[in-house]
Parts: C-alpha cells; structure tokens; sequence
C-alpha cells in the first residue's frame, strides 16, 4: 500500500532561474493526478523533483512519514518508479524481458538471477501491454513508441506504490495511449498512486481523479477536473483561447 506523498513548499532553481516556486500539494493512496501546463511550466522538473532526482531548492517532499531526499538508493526504488519522457531515445543493449526484469533489482539479492516467478509476472506485464511477442526482441529493434511501453512495464515491475511518469502516451498511437493509461488508473485504484504529465486535455477527466495545473512554476489550481478544468483558466494558463463542447459524456477541447 502506497502512503500519502505531501510537497510542502517546494521550490527548484537552476542557472539562477526559479522553475519551481512554493509548490504545496498532497495526494493520497488511490489516486492518479495529471499534471497539466504549457511548455516550460516545470511539469518534468516537478516529477524529477518529487522523484529524488534532483533536490528541491527549498521545501520538502515526503513520502509518509520519510523525506525522499534523504532516503537511500534501494529504499527510494522500492518506493517509487519514474519513467522518463525520453526514454525512447535511449538505446540498452538488452532484451526486453531482460530490461523488464531490472524492475525488480532493488527487492531481491545483488547478483541473483530471476526466479521463474519474476519472469512469468515480466512477461504477464508485457502481455499486459501488448509487449508479450517482443519479450525476445533487443531493446534498440523497438519501435519509439514500443520502448516507451517497455520502460512502462519496467517500472510496473518494480512494485513501486508510487509512479511518477512524464508523458507515458508520448510516441504511441490513440490505441496504444488509452491502453497505458488504463494500465496507470488500474495501478492507482489498485491502491497505488500515479502522477503523469499529460498533453491531451481530453483524456484527463477520462483517466484520472485529480489534476493539477501547473504555471511559471507554481500549481495554479488542483483538484477534481470538472472542478479545476475552466475554459478560463485552460485559456489562462495556455495563452489561447480554449472552449470545450460535450459529447457521450466526455468533454473535449479545442482551440477557438
């Protein structure tokens, strides 16, 4: 079971440049946020930050109890999985079920080799994500957006109560993409948590149950996506002018 990640007062600053200013905000098991903003607005800084990637300038993140920057490597993997936006421009010279299975490194003995266990949980996660054909595949005969999908299946792997993930749909196909976020919400109302910066303002009411908007650095507003999701404060934020119509249920939004 996931504990409650609280950021209290978190700040970045790099090349004497404030990217992130007194970010405040709490998520609780069983949720999955989007994180949402304009290009520049410290989306990927922000789940670097939360992620222990880079420590926060000011403020503080924790996880529980525990402060994310002052735990150490193994407990900090076993706590939280991050899947980069530029994973798929990375090459490894593995297999793919041997990328996969590197998921499970921070819970089992250094040096030990998978147990037909975790190779048959590997290969149900790439089933999962319509992987399973390619477990044999090397990593740089992927596709851009099959990679993608594997770092996916790596951090699914992990165990990890918490995924921090910076555009997962980046690279794929709309089929593909409504797969991996229904992949992400499974694990949140599994009792997980996800945080996901996201680009298609239509999937967010679909896909998760908070969201947060993030502007020149601070969260503008955070909450229920009906609530926070104003044609207003999109056209604010995104410097144009949106509007949202309603079809079958779901809203979608364009440009005007």
């Amino acid at each position: 079971m996931a504990s409650a990640l609280t950021l209290h007062k978190v700040a970045y600053r790099a090349g004497g440049v404030d990217i992130l200013e007194d970010v405040s905000v709490s998520s609780e098991p069983g949720e999955a946020w989007a994180i949402i903003g304009a290009n520049g607005a410290g989306k990927s800084t922000l789940l670097r930050v939360t992620a222990g990637l880079l420590a926060p300038s000011g403020g503080e993140v924790r996880l529980g109890d525990a402060r994310v920057h002052k735990l150490a490597r193994r407990e900090l993997a076993r706590a939280r999985a991050f899947v980069s936006a530029q994973a798929a421009s990375q090459h490894f010279d593995f297999g793919v079920l041997e990328l996969v299975l590197m998921g499970e490194h921070a819970s089992t003995a250094r040096f030990s080799l998978p147990s037909q266990e975790q190779q048959a949980r590997a290969l149900a996660i790439l089933e999962g994500l319509e992987l399973g054909a390619l477990a044999a595949r090397a990593v740089t005969a992927l596709s851009s957006g099959e990679l993608q999908r594997v770092m996916l299946a790596r951090a699914l792997m992990t165990r990890a109560p918490l995924l921090l993930l910076d555009e997962p749909t980046a690279n794929l196909d709309m089929r593909h993409q409504l797969m991996v976020l229904e992949r992400v919400r499974e694990h949140a109302h599994a009792g997980g948590m996800v945080w996901a910066a996201v680009h298609d303002l239509s999937l967010v009411e679909a896909y998760f149950d908070r969201v947060m908007i993030l502007h020149k650095g601070s969260i503008r507003w955070a909450g229920r996506p009906r609530d926070v999701m104003r044609e207003e404060h999109l056209s604010e934020v995104f410097g144009v002018s949106l509007r949202v119509i309603e079809t079958s249920g779901r809203r979608l939004w364009y440009t005007s």
